[in-house]
């Protein structure tokens, strides 16, 4: 699926009003791309375009990015092609500037309203996401907007990026002064320096997990195995790749944690002698000694305290009963079972569905939707467990630090 296409279940933008202003510059190219994804998250987009702008890109090649109405500056005065006077600034959820230019920025800083995008900023009181190209990120980067920069060797910011930033602005922040662990993807443990053994975990849904939190307020520890996937802006990473590993990042980690979502698909087993160089496969034993590794979700827990506690339970099948038992005899406050022989759901898919299973018989079956909604429903009903009495009543190591 391309970048910026609708999918069903990811309208994480419904309903809100997005202002994409376009200076003069040439990555306003980049702008019809940027309005199709956030209108493919379900925003109602209006595009403000500079005059300048129009050297490089023009109204028409927004037409078919799905935008509700487009701001021309210099059809006076400021007509929209919808036909309406364009007054955006007291109706808007939240502006993108794609590009944010230098002399965009120096006009902000002097106060200075001399055109319609500086007019704009002046008098908007919702957030503003300024997209950097790579020639201007170094100086606007200490901007008070919300900037995002381009990655290493890039000239742009990805358009996911942006949206993502988007909807971080926009988001309730319902976790805000709360610490989130979360672990994500496979694990992987050696045979000989070449071969190892591992599951099909792609670490999508405990990194939509990490977005989600960090959207909400929370600030979050993202520990993952190997992963094709982009570090999220805004989250502390920590890569790693054994059970061992992970086991001991989750450790030095978990002191601070007041909610633990353990996601990842950790190897239950590994060889019992790994060796120091490649084995020839003439040298290959018939049978593979394993042995078990430790069972990180229910070290975790024995330590939990006042933490809310959230585990997965990856089945092939409708194991509700399985699900249950591992949610008590591990300690948790809530386990998501996870049938991973369905086509949309699993490993390696961008749709998942799922059970979410709490204590005294609380069930709630879900519908298949994207990654994204699955964990914010997980996190939906963190909230809620957060804020129960007799949740709160039990103090974390976390709580008594920062008391």
């Amino acid at each position: 699926m391309t970048e910026g296409s609708v999918r069903e279940g990811d309208e994480t933008l419904e309903g809100k009003r997005v202002i994409v202003g376009v200076p003069g510059d040439g990555a306003a190219v980049e702008a019809p791309g940027i309005c199709r994804a956030l209108a493919g998250r379900g925003a109602s987009v209006t595009v403000v375009l500079a005059a300048a702008a129009q050297d490089f890109v023009g109204a028409k090649a927004f037409e078919a990015a799905a935008v509700s109405r487009v701001i021309v500056e210099g059809s006076a005065p400021a007509i929209g092609i919808d036909g309406t006077l364009a007054s955006p600034a007291d109706s808007t959820d939240c502006v993108v500037l794609c590009p944010m230019t230098q002399v965009l920025a120096e006009k902000v800083g002097l106060g200075l309203a001399d055109d319609l995008l500086s007019t704009l900023l002046m008098t908007v009181g919702a957030p503003v996401v300024a997209a950097l190209a790579a020639d201007t990120a170094g100086r606007l980067a200490e901007m008070a907007y919300r900037a995002v920069s381009p990655r290493q060797g890039a000239y742009f910011p990805s358009r996911s990026r942006i949206v993502e930033a988007v909807e971080a602005a926009l988001t309730q922040k319902d976790l805000a002064g709360e610490r989130v662990l979360v672990t994500a993807g496979r694990t992987e443990e050696e045979i000989d320096p070449v071969r190892f053994i591992s599951n099909r975990s792609s670490g999508k849904m405990g990194f939509a997990v990490a977005r989600a939190a960090r959207n909400r307020g929370a600030e979050v520890v993202l520990i993952h195995g190997p992963t094709a996937l982009e570090n999220p802006d805004g989250i502390l990473c920590v890569a790693v790749r054994s059970a061992l590993e992970m086991r001991e990042a989750v450790m030095e980690s978990l002191a601070g944690a007041d909610i633990v979502i353990k996601v990842a698909a950790v190897s239950d087993f590994r060889p019992a002698d790994r060796a120091g160089i490649k084995v020839k496969k003439d040298k290959m034993p018939e049978a593979l000694l394993l042995e078990r590794t430790t069972d990180i979700l229910s070290e975790i827990g024995t330590l939990k305290g006042g933490r809310t506690l959230v585990g997965f339970a990856a089945e092939t099948g409708d194991r509700l009963d399985e699900a249950c038992r591992k949610l008590e005899a591990k300690n948790l406050d809530l386990i998501v079972l996870n049938n991973v022989s369905r086509p949309d759901s699993g490993f390696d898919t961008d749709t998942n569905r799922v059970t979410i299973v709490g204590r005294d018989d609380d069930v709630e079956a879900l519908e298949t939707m994207t990654k994204v909604a699955v964990a914010n429903r997980i996190l939906d009903r963190v909230v809620l467990l957060r804020a129960s009495p007799a949740h709160s009543a039990v103090p974390s190591s976390a709580a008594d630090r920062r008391t």
